[in-house]
């Protein structure tokens, strides 16, 4: 087909072709031309005197291009032939570390782009946005609109006690039956940020920690319990009931003390909860309470009385006990008050069958 003989079309087909000396084609010190489209074979501002060992790699990425070599470049090592991964920014600013083998994976050239420091910070998404900058403390706060001097410095410092701090957590999470999950949230961790950005920065960030002082805190107060109990000036009572998570996951065991103190006052306390395994028979409800008894070192001469409830396994716990601890069950075993009027209560309201006045729809008959 003939060409559209323009003016346009005459003066392209005039133009001369341009030459270029072989010399300059194949000149050492050219610079190797960028393709700022292609992440992969953009070298702008690599120096390729400090890295003598190194080359352009002869084949491109056989799998889907990674978001790394946005950030930096792909090199190839002489000899070996292995890739790797060099960073743009501390290769620019001469800051070591910053090469990595990339020939099976680009997991640790994807770590060092993550982390959180100048010319980094980035993922698949692009750039993270890390956590905001701790609160600035009160002392910090104070010395950007005062003068604040050397011993004021000091009381303000001094008046924050982190362990103190963290005691009293510990103590208001238990004392008021808060889930120790309860640092986790972001409310409460705002709440005393408010209040004091010192102690913020002291709050531990998961319910495991909590968990784990509370029972070092528990180990650290057994030998203070053991005391008590030695010096107590009567003898000791227990009392033991079993619970079950809604879960049923776990069973658990609470054994509580009663006695008098040094200073002649009736106390009672929760001296151990450890887990119950297997069934809730009255031989392992016997096993569960003989160790709590012998690790706070209860002998059978403190030994005074049991008070459960009238289930049959306690009764069959108590049999196990007495012939252990050397005790008759018929004088030192008594019945829940509580738990024997709600019975005589739920006899007279409801008979023989209280489930029949359970008034669920049900329960009603329809005719």
């Amino acid at each position: 087909m003939p060409q559209d003989l323009t003016e346009a079309n005459l003066n392209a087909i005039a133009t001369p072709t341009p030459t270029i000396a072989l010399s300059e084609a194949v000149a050492p010190d050219a610079s190797p031309p960028s393709d700022d489209s292609d992440p992969e074979t953009n070298y702008d501002g690599i120096d390729w005197e400090r890295l003598g060992r190194y080359q352009k790699p002869f084949k491109a990425l056989e799998r889907g291009q990674s978001f790394i070599y946005k950030y930096g470049y792909r090199l190839q090592h002489r000899s070996s032939k292995r890739l790797f991964w060099e960073c743009k920014y501390c290769h620019q600013h001469g800051i070591p570390g910053g090469r990595f083998d990339v020939t099976a994976a680009t997991s640790s050239a994807s770590r060092h782009l993550a982390e959180e420091k100048k010319g980094h910070g980035y993922n698949k998404q692009g750039e993270i946005e890390f956590e905001k900058k701790r609160k600035a403390t009160i002392l910090e706060v104070l010395n950007k609109k005062h003068k604040i001097s050397q011993g004021l410095a000091n009381d303000l410092i001094g008046g924050f006690n982190k362990n103190t701090f963290q005691q009293a957590v510990i103590e208001w999470i238990t004392e008021n039956n808060h889930p120790l999950r309860e640092v986790e949230t972001p409310s409460f961790r705002t709440m005393i940020a408010a209040a004091n950005p010192d102690a913020e920065r002291w709050i531990w960030k998961t319910h495991r920690s909590i968990r784990l002082h509370v029972m070092q805190n528990y180990e650290a107060y057994q030998p203070a319990v053991i005391d008590e109990l030695a010096n107590a000036r009567s003898k000791l009572h227990f009392s033991f009931d079993g619970w079950t998570t809604r879960s049923g996951k776990h069973s658990l065991t609470g054994v509580c003390v009663h006695h008098l103190n040094r200073e002649g006052k009736v106390v009672d306390y929760l001296i151990a909860l450890p887990e119950q395994l297997g069934r809730h028979t009255g031989i392992n409800y016997a096993e569960v309470v003989s160790s709590v008894l012998t690790h706070f070192g209860v002998s059978k001469e403190r030994l005074g009385c049991f008070i459960t409830d009238n289930a049959a396994n306690n009764g069959i716990c108590l049999d196990h006990l007495s012939l252990k601890f050397g005790f008759k069950k018929e004088t030192c075993w008594i019945r829940c008050a509580a738990h024997t009027l709600n019975l005589v209560a739920q006899s007279i309201l409801f008979g023989k069958d209280k489930d029949a006045y359970e008034n669920e729809d049900a329960n009603i008959p329809v005719r």
